[in-house]
């Protein structure tokens, strides 16, 4: 059996798949931020962050999509270190606009009180328990009982 034909079949259709047209972009530590304690009942615990890129993202030409992100406590100060990332296809892209959100939980318990978190540039006063809410199901930018800091 050739493999002739398979290649210049290959070589000459291969490229119509391609995207050199693409372009890879990169978010980081940019955003507004979900946060949530886990349990309002004990007298610590762990928090939720969703962060919500700024980003309109088309279903037909944004692929490759990533989101993720971390927490680290440090006393008072919770520090979110997150990144986005998508390969922007180019020509006609449909017009809906979806988002990129990436979750994460802290590690240690944090105990009821105010603390400052730190995002990218960005710092604001966060004052725990806040409700627990489930960041997953909300998809878009969640409502009350989430703490939204942006």
């Amino acid at each position: 059996m050739s493999l002739k034909p398979y290649l210049l079949f290959l070589t000459a259709f291969g490229g119509a798949c391609s995207s050199s047209d693409s372009e890879h972009v990169e978010m980081k530590n940019d955003g507004a931020l979900c946060v949530s304690s886990i349990s309002t009942t004990e007298p610590s615990a762990p928090i939720r962050v969703a962060v919500l890129f700024n980003a309109c993202l088309s279903s037909s030409c944004s692929v490759h999509r990533s989101a993720r992100c971390s927490v680290e406590v440090n006393g008072s100060e919770i520090h979110v270190s997150s990144i986005g990332e998508w390969d922007s296809l180019g020509g006609d892209c449909t017009l809906d606009c979806g988002s990129l959100v990436a979750h994460c939980e802290s590690v240690q318990s944090l105990a009821a009180g105010t603390y400052t978190i730190v995002h990218g540039s960005e710092s604001h006063s966060v004052v725990l328990p806040t409700e627990p809410v489930n960041i997953e199901e909300t998809g878009r930018r969640p409502m009350s009982p989430c703490l939204y800091v942006q």
